[in-house]
């Protein structure tokens, strides 16, 4: 997909990573060949659904959380999204503990921030690794 707007969503029966192009289309997934229909890319502000669900900011990204993790079960290190290692400024989250009770609203901060960089800059693919 050299020469295009790439971006990774997840599959919606294993969780694991599924590169799509911007224009959408039917695709694959690499890791449980489930056939996946995705419409075009939504150019507008990232918009992740929690107030759809009815979650609170915090039970939402308990739920992001929660979905890395079980993509992490799909881990490739050659993959766009690698995530072995924290960003230099994100390090303390790496080293937080998940349980106590200040690290939902720390990781919720520090995630918006990253959505507000991801928005300002385009889309960038750096912007996005961010965020993810």
């Amino acid at each position: 997909m050299s020469g295009q707007q790439v971006r990774v969503l997840m599959c919606t029966q294993c969780g694991a990573p599924v590169e799509a192009s911007s224009a959408g289309g039917m695709l694959t997934c690499d890791y449980c060949g489930a056939t996946l229909h995705v419409g075009a890319a939504h150019t507008g502000p990232i918009d992740f659904g929690h107030a759809d669900l009815g979650l609170s900011p915090e039970q939402a990204e308990a739920a992001r959380l929660q979905s890395l993790r079980k993509q992490a079960e799909h881990y490739d290190e050659n993959g766009p999204y690698t995530y072995m290692y924290a960003p230099d400024d994100l390090e303390y989250l790496a080293a937080s503990d998940e349980t106590a009770d200040d690290f939902i609203p720390m990781a919720l901060q520090a995630f918006n921030a990253a959505v507000q960089r991801c928005e300002a800059s385009g889309n960038q693919l750096e912007a996005q690794r961010r965020v993810y």
